[in-house]
C-alpha cells in the first residue's frame, strides 16, 4: 500500500534536522554527483522507467529535475507523488534547505544542478539519482560538466506514431474536459507550451527531429545506452534486467512493485500515483489510427522508425 500524502513529514524533517546538528554531516562529500538520465520525446514510457528504476534500493528518482530547479514552474503548478505540493512537501523542504545551507547566491545552471541533487543525496541516503527531465538542456548540462556529474544515459525511443497517437490524445480530453478549443489552448498556453505540439503531425516530426539530435549528440558518450519503450512494456522484468546489466547494477525484484515503494517525483503522468503497479503496454494507436494517419506518419518518422526496427505495416493485436 502507498505510504499516504506525506505521512513520513514529521519523521524527515526530524532526521534531517538531527543531521544538519552535526558539524561533519552538514555537508555531503561529493564531487561527481552519479546520474542516470531518461532522454527523450514526451509519452515515450519515461514515467514508467522513471518509477522502475526510483524503487532500486540505490537510486533516488525525483522525476523531472529541470522542473524543480525553475522558481516559476515550481511555484505555479508542482505536486509532488506523495500528494503534497513541493513547498507542503517534508521530503523537498529538506532538499530545500539543504540545497540552500551555502546560502543563495547566484549559480550557473550546473552549478544549481549539482548543489540540489547533491541535498537529494544528502536527504535520500542513495547512491544515484535518475532524472527523467527527457530535455536536452538539462542533458547538455550534466554531459558538459564532467567534473560534476557521472553521466549514464538511457535513450528512450517509442515508435513515433504510438508518441504522436497519444500526445493527440491528450488534446482531444482536454477538448472533451473544457468543452472548446480555445479554452484548451489558453490553458496550454498558461503552461507555457504551443497547442500545435498536440497534433499528430507536428508531434511525429518532433519526436524524429528530437531522437535524432539526441543520438547524433550523444550516441559517442560512453555512458549513453537506447532502449525502447516497446522491449520495456513486453516483459517489464527481461527488459529491466536488462537495463540495469547496463548500467552495472543488480536487478531487484522490488523494483516491479513500484506503486508500494514511496516516490517523490516531480512531473511526470499519472502513473506515478497509481495504486497497482500493472504494467500495460499502450498499443492503441494501431487499432485507431486511420490509414491515412498511418501512412502519412509512417513516411515522416521513417529514418528512424528503420533506426530502430520498427515494423511499417500495422500490427494488429490479435483477438
Amino acid at each position: 500500500m502507498r505510504i499516504g500524502v506525506c505521512d513520513c513529514q514529521d519523521r524527515l524533517t526530524a532526521a534531517f534536522l538531527h543531521e544538519a546538528d552535526k558539524p561533519a554531516l552538514t555537508k555531503l562529500m561529493v564531487t561527481k554527483v552519479p546520474i542516470i538520465y531518461i532522454a527523450g520525446s514526451g509519452h515515450s514510457g519515461s514515467t514508467l522507467l522513471d518509477l522502475l528504476l526510483g524503487s532500486h534500493s540505490q537510486i533516488e528518482s525525483v522525476g523531472e529535475v529541470y522542473k524543480y530547479l525553475d522558481p516559476q514552474r515550481r511555484m505555479r503548478i508542482l505536486r509532488c507523488t506523495c500528494g503534497a505540493t513541493i513547498d507542503e512537501c517534508a521530503y523537498w523542504q529538506s532538499v530545500q534547505q539543504a540545497a540552500t545551507s551555502d546560502g543563495e547566491d547566484a549559480l550557473s545552471a550546473a552549478d544549481r544542478s549539482h548543489r540540489a541533487l547533491v541535498a537529494v543525496l544528502r536527504v535520500s541516503g542513495k547512491r544515484l539519482i535518475c532524472d527523467s527531465s527527457k530535455t536536452l538542456e538539462q542533458l547538455a548540462v550534466y554531459a558538459e560538466h564532467p567534473d560534476l556529474f557521472d553521466l549514464q544515459i538511457l535513450h528512450l525511443v517509442r515508435d513515433g506514431r504510438g508518441t504522436a497517437f497519444s500526445m493527440n490524445r491528450k488534446w482531444l480530453r482536454m477538448l472533451a474536459q473544457h468543452g472548446s478549443a480555445e479554452h484548451a489552448k489558453s490553458t496550454i498556453r498558461a503552461r507555457s507550451k504551443n497547442p500545435m505540439v498536440y497534433g499528430y503531425y507536428v508531434s511525429i516530426v518532433r519526436w524524429l527531429r528530437l531522437n535524432l539530435r539526441i543520438a547524433h549528440r550523444f550516441a559517442a558518450h560512453p555512458g549513453y545506452h537506447a532502449i525502447r519503450y516497446e522491449d520495456l512494456a513486453d516483459n517489464p522484468q527481461l527488459g529491466l534486467q536488462a537495463i540495469m546489466d547496463r548500467l552495472n547494477l543488480p536487478f531487484e525484484a522490488s523494483q516491479l512493485d513500484f506503486a508500494r515503494q514511496q516516490h517523490h517525483n516531480v512531473g511526470g503522468n499519472s502513473m506515478r500515483v497509481r495504486s497497482d503497479s500493472t504494467v500495460k503496454k499502450d498499443t492503441e494507436y494501431q487499432e485507431r489510427l486511420s490509414p491515412l494517419r498511418w501512412g502519412f506518419g509512417t513516411l515522416l518518422g521513417l529514418p528512424l522508425l528503420l533506426k530502430y526496427g520498427y515494423r511499417l505495416r500495422r500490427t494488429l493485436p490479435s483477438p
